[in-house]
Parts: C-alpha cells; structure tokens; sequence
C-alpha cells in the first residue's frame, strides 16, 4: 500500500555503487524503482506518486525528496438546463487521478465515470443510492455541489477505463438549482498523491 507521507521511506537504504543523483518517476502505485548506473544493484521505495529526485550519496545512503504536487484544473460548462434535467460532458484528466475539490455555479449533481458504457448504466441510479465500488464499477465520484462551495475530494482516486485507454473522464452534471440553468463546474485533480 502506497505512504500517504510525501516524504518517501526509507530515507537511508544502503546500495553499493558510488553516488550520485538519478531523477525517477513513482508509479501510480506508489513504487519507486531506482536502479544504479552501474546496473548491479537497485532498491524499491513506497510512497507517493509524481516525480522525485533520488541522490545517492558517496557512501551509498539514498535520499529521497518529493516534488510537491502539480494541482490542474477542468472546467465543465452545460448549456441551459430545465431544473431536474442532466447533461453528459467530457473532460481531459490525465489519470490515475486524484480529485482536491470542486466548485459549482449552482446547486447540482456531479458524477465522474471511467467509460461511457458505465456512465449510461449508471444514468437511472437516483442519487440516495450508493453506488457499487468504483474499482469494481467504473464510478468515480457522486456528489451533490451547493453553489460557491469548494468541495473537498480527498482521497477520491479515478482514471479512464476504455479500452483502449485514453484521457477521457465522463460526466453527468445534473441541475438540482429549481429553476433552469447553465452549470459551471471547476475540479481541481493532481496525479501525485498528497498528504491527508
């Protein structure tokens, strides 16, 4: 299991060849290969994604430091909608992912989905209904946004399932305001985890 700390452990592990630096990608799962350059021994690191910087010192010590996350945006915006009425938009998430908050325009109903096929199965699900596991179903998240509240997505992970894989996130922006509206949705995502 990935270290929720952005500090990778161990911060000492010994290896054998001569120091240096190495600059290495932790993948989604939060391991981290480094590979000396000599090729004759390695050592694996849990801990967050994005990038880090690894530096070997002379003695062989190995320290690591984590870049701080790169935090991107995507703004979804529906044409005018009757109250009660959805509208099915995509966006560009580089994934895996990981959801910080969101921020609506109006009272609504945002749902992110790994494929279209899910997303349209999942159309009549009402919202006092929890969905299945989205490891299991394809659902991201579902959430109900009040209007200027920056909602906090902690810990909500997604990316595209379609095969073959692409960017592509699926939403279903549902207008709950009581009156018709266009809905503006920002979400903030990161895909290097970050401290809770």
């Amino acid at each position: 299991m990935a270290d929720a700390n952005p500090i990778l452990r161990p911060k000492a592990a010994l290896i054998t060849d001569a120091g240096g630096v190495y600059t290495a990608n932790v993948t989604p799962a939060g391991q981290l290969e480094v590979t000396t350059v000599g090729g004759s021994s390695s050592v694996t690191i849990t801990g967050p994604g994005g990038v880090n910087t690894v530096v070997v010192t002379s003695q062989g010590a190995l320290d690591v430091n984590d870049t701080a996350p790169v935090v991107e945006n995507v703004i979804l915006t529906t044409g005018s909608l009757a109250n009660k009425a959805s509208a099915m938009l995509t966006a560009q998430m580089l994934g895996p992912f990981q959801m910080l908050w969101a921020a609506v325009s109006a009272y609504c109903r945002v749902e992110a989905y790994s494929t279209a096929a899910v997303q349209a199965a999942d159309a009549a699900r009402p919202v006092t209904q929890v969905p299945t596991p989205a490891n299991a179903s394809g659902v991201i998240s579902d959430g109900l946004l009040l209007a200027t509240l920056a909602l906090g997505y902690e810990n909500t992970f997604g990316l595209n399932g379609d095969t073959p894989a692409s960017n592509t996130i699926y939403f279903t922006i549902t207008n709950l305001s009581g009156t018709a509206a266009a809905i503006t949705v920002n979400i903030a995502y990161t895909n290097s985890l970050v401290p809770a």
